[in-house]
């Protein structure tokens, strides 16, 4: 994130500085609710990805955790939280993807055209929404998803569709939905006339196989559960 800050003007350096600094308010703030008050800040879901993290941490399977129902690989993102004894930790990365994720909102705006003023415009109804902020600090993966999902986007847009492709099979792997985008992914691809059916079999392929190969992996190693 920060060099991405380093490449960018003063007004977009200065609207990730302030979504950073809102971020670590929310984030500290939820600290104290849950130290203090009854009704806790932190999502549920979060305690369960952290359980789930714990097993992986002792070499067991994650699905040994009631109601752990997640790709392997959510729980292996919080593995840092077990090594360094902090609850908290898989927090600050979720909050990464979700900054990451306005990011790539601006950069595909920029390639669009769009004007500097309703770039910033666009970029900050994503980076400095409450909702927004509110999920990501609770520990809802969703910022991770929300970044697959947008990335899988700048790359269609650069036309690199294998990587495209590589990103948006392992989105749909993550969490199923994001499979309701392939029909305008396809429309998008279409309209760019220029071998588009060539286009769209790279990106296609490239997305089935990621989906297949990844899931086959981690059903290598955790079985049926």
């Amino acid at each position: 994130v920060f060099t991405v800050w380093l490449l960018m003007d003063f007004q977009t350096s200065i609207l990730l500085v302030i979504s950073l600094l809102v971020r670590i308010g929310f984030f500290l703030y939820g600290i104290y609710q849950d130290n203090h008050f009854t009704v806790k800040y932190t999502d549920i879901d979060y305690f369960v990805f952290h359980d789930a993290a714990g097993y992986v941490f002792q070499g067991l399977s994650p699905y040994k955790r009631d109601t752990y129902r997640y790709t392997p690989m959510l729980s292996w993102l919080l593995l840092p939280n077990h090594h360094f004894e902090w609850v908290h930790f898989g927090k600050m990365l979720f909050v990464i993807f979700d900054l990451l994720t306005g990011v790539m909102i601006l950069r595909i705006l920029s390639r669009l055209g769009c004007e500097k003023r309703k770039r910033l415009i666009a970029g900050a109804l994503w980076l400095l929404n409450p909702i927004v902020i509110t999920i990501s600090t609770r520990g809802n993966a969703e910022s991770v998803l929300c970044f697959l999902v947008m990335l899988s986007l700048y790359y269609l847009q650069n036309e690199q569709y294998f990587k495209a492709g590589l990103v948006y099979g392992l989105s749909i792997h993550f969490k199923i939905y994001p499979i309701i985008y392939c029909l305008p992914f396809s429309i998008y691809i279409y309209k760019s006339k220029s071998h588009w059916f060539k286009k769209l079999i790279a990106f296609g392929v490239t997305t089935l196989m990621t989906l297949l190969v990844v899931t086959y992996a981690m059903y290598k190693l955790y079985g049926a559960e």
